[in-house]
């Protein structure tokens, strides 16, 4: 299985040349972006390559402590943070010394440590209906089946069973645990 990669710097030329250093087998970039902006696509990631300045630092921290995702690369340049202050939570290299070969040797290094994590099945694969979906919204607003019955104009019986088919459908335990599944998939 490929190690999914996402690039995250301010500059477009340093990304593309980020980018082409991955184009050989082991790697596929899933995605690029400039501001550390949330995407649903970062939670599918294995290692993000990203700009550690003082601005992301704080947030580089949060998504190491979180392990989302599993592994951070941070690039530094001559003004960047202590790297005593963020050893243990993220690899950090001087983007002066940053050679193609260094590049790639880092991120299969650290994808040896950590082999790529398998990416949940999407949740629009099922094809879930409208009616489905707007379920799932009332759920993840806290509505219960009898909300969910008088919204959508169903008996609660059929409610609930709507509730508990999806609940199976989506491999899921719980009715909550089917909306946090959906709301990570950023189906809802």
């Amino acid at each position: 299985m490929d190690t999914r990669v996402w690039i995250d710097d301010p500059n477009p030329i340093f990304r593309l040349g980020l980018a082409c250093c991955l184009r050989q087998p082991g790697f596929e970039v899933v995605g690029e972006s400039t501001d550390f902006v949330p995407h649903p696509d970062l939670d599918r990631t294995d290692i993000l390559v990203f700009d550690l300045g003082e601005q992301s630092l704080g947030w580089a921290l949060g998504r190491a402590r979180e392990r989302r995702p599993a592994r951070l690369l941070g690039l530094v340049g001559g003004g960047g943070p202590d790297r005593e202050l963020i050893r243990g939570l993220c690899t950090v290299v001087v983007r002066s010394e940053l050679t193609p070969t260094v590049f790639v040797d880092c991120l299969r290094s650290l994808a040896d440590l950590y082999p790529p994590v398998p990416v949940p099945v999407s949740l629009a694969v099922p094809g879930l209906s409208e009616e489905e979906l707007e379920v799932l919204r009332l759920l993840a607003r806290g509505e219960g089946p009898r909300e969910i019955a008088r919204g959508l104009g169903f008996s609660r019986r059929a409610a609930r069973g709507l509730v508990t088919g999806l609940v199976t459908r989506l491999g899921a335990r719980s009715p909550a645990q089917a909306v946090a599944r959906a709301l990570r998939e950023g189906v809802i």
